[in-house]
């Protein structure tokens, strides 16, 4: 009888306190890091060697191990979320993780953009912030090589980066780097990372469904005239997407998950750690920061609606990069019930690098669950660290 008092106790005080105090439950981003770049919005974390002897993970216990890798490790989230997706909670932190088994890590952290900030365009991304982030990175680690790490959209700037950093001969191509090799990348992960956008996941049918508004817009306004009349600056601004329009448009691409997930809550309100565990893990998809509208056009007219990446080739800025060119040993990774980006979407990469080394992995999840739910520990973390120690002496 007293348990069961205690249970109820426990219920009703957990669905109290997450409403009027969510900021108790709430656990992202807590691991040390240090800022070792800036630039605007844009800054670069350093996570130095755990102190810890053993971390628990899932409460698993793993212990942290005395070897160091050489290359090290740069996490790239994509716009939307926050960088904290890869410190999600102190037990289920992929940053963690990734020191424990000895890898050097460093996060590269896009900031909350604001609708003034709806002009950043793709190439600030690929062509102005990664390579400076990469070459803080190396000064910071002491090493010309790297390997990239890049989920959903932030694999495709990882990519990006990688195909035109590998252009042989095309000067104005050239990522400036106080490095002479060529491309610093040489290994590169992509994770859920949408190729081919016009296949039958939630960014194919967005795609489609965005293809006639698109090439109306571009008969209506086309490029050469963009800068008169400030049509530049109203284009940005109309596909500027707040975050709160984009944490309602990420929910509604599976409604029965998000009911059934609340549901499996009410059945476990007295377990702390499961409230815990839910309410961080919906931190990710009901707290996101703005899209850039300049950034959402050059997605939507290069990929959406000419789904350049599955030509093989592609233009970001001036430069213009061809997949081909990539050399750096590729893992391609994909969620097998990811409903926005399908598994068919993700492995279309691997046809079109030039890598001799390429492995594709298919983990357990969705879009969010492949790199945080409560299996990515044991799958895809463990799969990409093992992929990793193996290509990072």
């Amino acid at each position: 009888m007293h348990f069961r008092f205690t249970e109820i106790f426990a219920y009703i005080n957990h669905a109290v306190t997450r409403r009027l105090r969510s900021e108790d439950y709430i656990q992202v981003g807590k691991t040390h890091y240090d800022t070792i770049y800036q630039d605007r919005i844009m800054s670069v974390r350093a996570y130095p060697p755990l102190e810890e002897k053993c971390i628990v993970v899932d409460s698993h216990s793993i212990p942290v191990s005395n070897e160091s890798y050489a290359i090290p490790v740069v996490l790239v989230p994509p716009l939307g979320v926050y960088s904290w997706v890869f410190d999600l909670l102190v037990e289920r932190s992929f940053v963690r993780f990734l020191l424990a088994h000895g890898f050097k890590v460093y996060v590269i952290d896009w900031g909350s953009p604001r609708p003034q900030d709806s002009n950043l365009r793709l190439t600030d991304y690929v062509n102005n912030w990664m390579p400076k982030a990469i070459t803080s990175i190396q000064h910071h680690s002491n090493s010309k090589d790297v390997s990239l790490v890049g989920y959903c959209l932030g694999g495709l700037i990882a990519l990006m980066y990688t195909a035109i950093a590998s252009q042989p001969t095309a000067t104005n191509n050239k990522i400036e780097s106080s490095y002479e090799n060529i491309s610093p990348v040489v290994n590169l992960v992509t994770l859920a990372s949408p190729i081919n956008f016009h296949g039958k996941d939630w960014v194919g049918r967005f795609s489609v469904f965005a293809k006639g508004p698109m090439k109306s817009l571009r008969r209506l306004i086309p490029n050469r005239s963009l800068k008169f009349f400030g049509a530049e600056k109203l284009r940005n601004r109309l596909f500027h997407v707040r975050g709160k329009t984009l944490s309602m448009a990420f929910r509604a691409t599976d409604p029965i998950g998000s009911i059934k997930s609340y549901l499996k809550l009410l059945q476990h309100m007295a377990d702390k750690e499961y409230v815990i565990g839910y309410m961080n893990l919906s931190e990710w998809f009901t707290h996101m920061s703005d899209f850039p509208g300049g950034t959402i056009h050059d997605l939507l007219q290069y990929f959406g609606v000419d789904n350049r990446l599955m030509q093989g080739e592609f233009k970001v800025g001036k430069a213009k990069a061809q997949l081909s060119d990539i050399q750096s040993r590729l893992l391609v990774i994909a969620g097998d019930t990811d409903t926005i980006v399908s598994v068919d979407a993700a492995k279309h990469l691997l046809n079109l690098v030039g890598s001799t080394d390429t492995t594709f992995l298919e983990e357990p999840g969705g879009h969010a669950g492949v790199l945080g739910g409560k299996l990515a520990s044991t799958h895809t973390w463990t799969d990409c660290v093992d992929w990793l120690k193996t290509r990072s002496s």
